[in-house]
């Protein structure tokens, strides 16, 4: 892990390597964080542990655990479910993925150009609801407006495609609680604190702890704030650039010098053969060398 400065202060990345990214290796991964955050008694000597349990070798503080934060995410239901099994308040959506995936979704339908505009505001305009009983209202609206394009002259997109936009929408995002919650303005906006409380946050595309002070205002101030947070913030920069150091492979898929290589190289010299180069030998060898 590493310290990097943002507009908020110094705030803690950190990177966990894994076979798998599934519920269980995320959750081993929350509850480390969570384990080794110390408390804010003055008096805790924040001691910190460590043992091995079977394969896995826990270190923890002896405080009693307090960080319990918001998770930003992307839509990954893994996640989802590790945040819950973990302890931690509940999950944030990241908004580039949620309009990123919805788009996506708009293109396989060949919903595009004015026709996307009209299906994005409508879309939009849901996620902007402040309660679960408002998006059940939204959701409705929202029926009502995608069915009736397909009536007006020329219609904006044919029945077919009306069908298949509103039981994505359904599945995906209006009847699912937890995508649902994590993805309309009555969480998105409690996160933020209107009127400068401190709203703790850490995001799962690279771990964020710090508290944010600020005097929201307007609810488009905090919308602002959380595209700042999530889509240009330095800590998605430094992730990438351990991935990329640890992997050997940069963001256009070309080949570079990584933890990974360079190890099985030590290794091919050492014993004067070409290893078996399996994913738990690299693992092995990237968490010698980190």
């Amino acid at each position: 892990h590493v310290r990097v400065p943002t507009p908020w202060g110094w705030v803690l990345v950190a990177a966990w390597i894994g076979p798998a990214e599934n519920t269980a290796t995320i959750d081993t991964a929350l509850k480390a964080l969570a384990a080794n955050v110390p408390c804010s008694d003055p008096t805790c000597p924040h001691t910190v542990t460590g043992r091995w349990e079977g394969h896995l070798y826990r270190q923890c503080r002896c405080c009693s655990r307090t960080f319990r934060p918001w998770v930003g995410t992307d839509k990954h239901l893994p996640t989802y479910r590790a945040i819950e099994s973990a302890g931690y308040r509940g999950a944030v959506l990241d908004l580039w993925h949620g309009f990123k995936a919805y788009d996506q979704r708009l293109l396989a339908l060949n919903i595009r150009d004015s026709a996307a505009v009209l299906a994005n505001g409508a879309f939009r305009l849901w996620t902007r609801s402040e309660s679960d009983a408002k998006a059940t209202l939204m959701r409705a609206e929202v029926i009502t407006f995608v069915l009736a394009q397909c009536r007006t002259v020329p219609p904006v997109w044919n029945i077919e495609q009306a069908v298949q936009l509103l039981q994505y929408c359904d599945s995906c995002w209006f009847l699912p609680d937890n995508i649902r919650q994590s993805w309309i303005d009555e969480r998105r906006l409690s996160v933020m604190g209107l009127g400068g409380t401190h709203g703790p946050m850490t995001s799962t595309s690279g771990v964020l702890d710090r508290h944010l002070n600020i005097s929201t205002g307007p609810p488009e101030n905090s919308h602002k704030v959380l595209d700042d947070l999530f889509m240009r913030a330095q800590l998605n920069r430094d992730v990438m650039t351990v991935a990329v150091r640890v992997s050997g492979k940069d963001a256009h898929g070309r080949d570079g010098v990584g933890v990974f290589d360079f190890e099985m190289k030590r290794l091919a010299d050492q014993r004067g053969t070409n290893p078996k180069v399996s994913v738990d030998v690299r693992l092995s060898t990237a968490r010698a060398a980190l």
